[in-house]
């Protein structure tokens, strides 16, 4: 096959040293660049991987507490119409956000005014 399809003979030529001295130096430097970018982009990776965690992390805790906050202000409101209808309510709607513990019927003079803070409070930190 080679016969009939190749018209020339080719023929071995020596490489000059030097040159092939310079190409190896050349491969070595940018096989190292190669392996270098490889292990600064693991890093990076990584770093970003811990960030990303990092913030759902933090984005997690921040919509509990604005959950909390939501359900007390519901709750306020609720004591600032008539304080008998907490009373009536179950315990578990009435719950403050960090004792855990029944939440005591507000005067509707000072309901009013939590409520405004609580407001005031989400609208600032989280719109």
């Amino acid at each position: 096959m080679k016969d009939k399809y190749a018209d020339t003979v080719t023929k071995a030529i020596d490489i000059d040293q030097d040159i092939l001295a310079e190409y190896l130096a050349q491969r070595k430097y940018l096989e190292k660049s190669v392996d270098m970018l490889k292990q600064n982009l693991n890093k990076d990776q990584m770093i970003h991987k811990q960030d990303n965690f990092r913030i759902m992390k933090d984005n997690v805790q921040l919509i509990k507490q604005i959950n909390l906050l939501r359900q007390e202000i519901k709750t306020i409101q609720i004591g600032a119409k008539s304080p008998e209808s907490i009373k009536d309510m179950k315990s578990p709607n009435i719950r403050t956000w960090k004792e855990g513990m029944m939440k005591l019927p507000v005067p509707p003079e000072e309901s009013s005014t939590l409520l405004a803070e609580k407001k005031k409070i989400i609208g600032i930190n989280f719109f």
